[in-house]
């Protein structure tokens, strides 16, 4: 089992010092070595050059940099095709730029998951869970988060198993992700043919479900301590990712968050 690593970013000056903490975090977090291929996809933006200087110090932290112009409102995902070029794991660790990893998960519970008799399609770090539905639905969910049935893991790491009350369009979701590579590169294809003008989750999912992966079960990855705070609302289910993001930590709001211009297909 190879397990690479993606990390997509761009020049935009305002943002670089978000990137050293993301890639930091994952260097910590990577001390028993789990990932086997580190790759850096940079868009460099119109008006914001690339600076070499600034991005050697990954290179030398064994990070292979994959460069190219963005290409406006579908850059993402042109960022993210850019990178998968290099890539060459059976799973890829995903993550965006604006992001803090406080965990990954051993080779010895990745290799049980992505090689099991029924083997996992995905884990995503975002515990996202929609709370617009109506009460009925909500409770649903409610009660399904707060059933211990639903965790499992090994040693320190904990996930909950992604079931029919909790499925909605952000089933797969960022901005940190594992998942088979193949099946990653087959939904961000087919996503960017037949899910124009969706988000890039909404996208996502759309094709996981098209391309019949959605046999394969999905987790999230949460904190594990989880199991003692029951019982878990949802406002705090976002609390429980196993990353600092934009929805858990204020500090990493940033403008192009709040614009979300370039994450469509």
């Amino acid at each position: 089992m190879k397990i690479s690593c993606l990390v997509i970013t761009t020049t935009i000056k305002e943002r670089f010092h978000l990137l050293c903490n993301a890639i930091d975090s994952i260097e910590r977090c990577n001390d028993e070595s789990v990932l086997d291929q580190k790759v850096l996809s940079i868009d460099i933006v119109e008006g914001q050059p690339y600076r070499r200087r600034d991005f050697e110090k990954f290179e030398k932290m064994g990070w292979h940099l994959a460069k190219g112009p963005c290409s406006g409102s579908h850059g993402m995902a042109n960022n993210m095709h850019r990178g998968l070029a290099y890539i060459d794991g059976d799973i890829l660790f995903y993550c965006e730029d604006d992001v803090i990893i406080q965990k990954i998960p051993t080779r010895k519970n990745l290799d049980l998951m992505f090689y099991n008799t029924r083997p996992f399609g995905a884990i995503v770090y975002n515990t996202h869970a929609d709370n617009t539905l109506e009460k009925e639905g909500t409770e649903s969910r409610l009660n399904y988060i707060n059933d211990t049935s639903k965790y499992f893991g090994d040693g320190d790491d904990t996930f909950l198993l992604k079931g029919e009350p909790i499925k909605d369009e952000y089933w797969i979701c960022f901005p940190a992700a594992i998942m088979k590579t193949d099946h990653f590169r087959s939904c961000l294809s087919y996503a960017c043919k037949n899910c124009l003008e969706m988000g890039m989750e909404p996208g996502m999912t759309k094709a996981w479900f098209d391309l019949g992966f959605g046999s394969e079960p999905v987790a999230m990855y949460v904190q594990r301590d989880i199991l003692n705070d029951f019982p878990v609302d949802f406002q705090k289910l976002h609390d429980r990712a196993n990353m600092q993001f934009w929805n858990n930590d204020v500090n990493l709001r940033h403008e192009s968050v709040n614009e979300r211009q370039n994450t469509i297909f």
